[in-house]
């Protein structure tokens, strides 16, 4: 619901109900019905699949963190994996959209450092979204922050008495990181910027002032970027989203007390060859082809009203496939998800992660860091332990030939979906709209 609000009152409340009731007591009343409610994190994969079937996450880094994954539906307990209307009848779906709120995990699992604990007891809820404030943009500044305090008591600073914004809360934000690494070696932009931001009591910064915030500010940005690769990496591979070939190796594991299956130690669940060949597709394809879906049938076979972006939605001649035209803002039109190729080798060499937020969209290369470390990830699982490689870390950089990833291990693309909020929330509507009217 935000960050910094406190509102007891809608606690266990519908929000769906509490917009409804807001919306009624408007003068004059307006015609709006709340058809779908999804955040952002959901909406940013569904978005981005309509117009890109390899699609598999949804990742939000910005002020807050999360993601949303395609998760196999036999993977799900008992009770969410068959239809409320039909009792003891599993789902035709092959996926469900998880909102994995992955800002939760990581307590006494992930590395931490003092200064992650001082933040986390200052955050007013001690142990609430750990993984957040390891990574998030409303926690990136104030970790630099107390780096900086620590360097004025060993001595690392040019002066001796701290300057007075940096011992309060907040004082450093996660913008002027960003544009401290933007300016690299050009420390005269740097030295004007703390200058201004957090004055001396007496003097100015010097060059090495200057270097070493950068470093600082390199060093917290670049882990975040490397937690967010990694945990990518982890939510794709638990789903068995990451290799070109499944082999069979993988044997049923059942959970005893709910009779579905469960993953297994490997990370994978009980999948028969057709499920691990449909997991490749759209989740907008009809069920039962190999393309998989979580859309209903009922979408497939109805004819929608014009939105804008959907200017048609046909049911195909033959009943199995349908046919969308996707308007964009440009005039261009995109071609329809079930139609693409999906056994071209294009297609299948790439998993796309679909993002938004001000982090991964604005701070000064986030983003082709985060991409290099997922290639680097996915290199390392790929090639032999014995193998010997001038990939890796290199000058603080990571270098990675993207010709040597492994033949059995599809790439990770991260690709920006800014608007994917307002536009998977308009896919879903429509979604649900026409089941409604069925």
């Amino acid at each position: 619901m935000g960050k910094g609000f406190k509102i007891p009152s809608i606690i266990d409340a519908s929000l769906t109900d509490l917009l409804h009731d807001a919306l009624e007591s408007l003068h004059p009343r307006h015609p709006i019905r709340v058809t779908a409610l999804l955040n952002d994190a959901v909406a940013t994969l569904l978005s981005h699949a309509f117009i890109r079937p390899t699609t598999r996450m949804g990742l939000i880094c910005g002020t807050g963190t999360n993601a949303t994954c395609l998760c196999p539906t036999p993977y799900l307990s008992d009770g969410k994996y068959h239809h409320e209307e039909d009792a003891g009848v599993n789902a035709w779906e092959e996926f469900v959209l998880v909102n994995t709120e992955w800002s939760m995990f990581g307590r006494n699992v992930l590395p931490t450092t003092k200064y992650d604990q001082i933040v986390d007891q200052e955050s007013g809820m001690p142990g609430f979204q750990p993984f957040e404030m390891m990574v998030s943009g409303r926690y990136i500044g104030e970790i630099v922050r107390l780096v900086c305090l620590d360097g004025v008591e060993d001595g690392a600073w040019s002066f001796k008495k701290c300057p007075e914004l940096w011992t309060r809360k907040w004082a450093v934000q996660t913008a002027d990181c960003s544009k401290v690494e933007s300016y690299g070696f050009k420390y005269k932009k740097t030295i004007a910027l703390l200058n201004e931001k957090f004055p001396l009591h007496h003097g100015s910064y010097t060059t090495s002032d200057a270097d070493l915030f950068k470093q600082i500010c390199t060093a917290v940005s670049t882990r975040s970027a490397s937690l967010v690769a990694a945990s990518t990496i982890g939510l794709l591979q638990v789903n068995n989203e990451l290799a070109k070939y499944p082999s069979n190796r993988w044997s049923c594991s059942t959970d005893s007390s709910s009779g579905t299956p469960s993953p297994s130690d490997s990370g994978l669940g009980s999948m028969d060859d057709d499920f691990r060949c449909s997991r490749r597709g759209s989740i907008f394809s009809v069920p039962g082809s190999r393309r998989g879906s979580i859309a209903s049938p009922s979408l497939q076979a109805t004819q929608a009203r014009e939105l804008g972006f959907i200017s048609e939605l046909d049911q195909g001649e033959n009943g199995t496939s349908a046919s969308i035209t996707v308007m964009q803002n440009n005039g261009m039109v995109s071609e329809e998800p079930s139609e693409i190729d999906l056994d071209d080798p294009d297609n299948g060499d790439e998993v796309v992660v679909a993002f938004c937020g001000s982090v991964m969209e604005k701070y000064y290369n986030f983003l082709t860091r985060c991409q290099a470390i997922l290639d680097e990830l996915v290199a390392s699982h790929s090639r032999p332990s014995s193998s010997s490689s001038d990939e890796g870390i290199v000058n603080g950089k990571v270098n990675v030939d993207h010709r040597s990833l492994g033949m059995d291990q599809r790439r990770v693309v991260l690709e920006e979906n800014r608007d994917g909020g307002i536009l998977g929330a308009g896919i879903l509507a429509a979604v649900m709209d026409t089941q409604h009217e069925n």
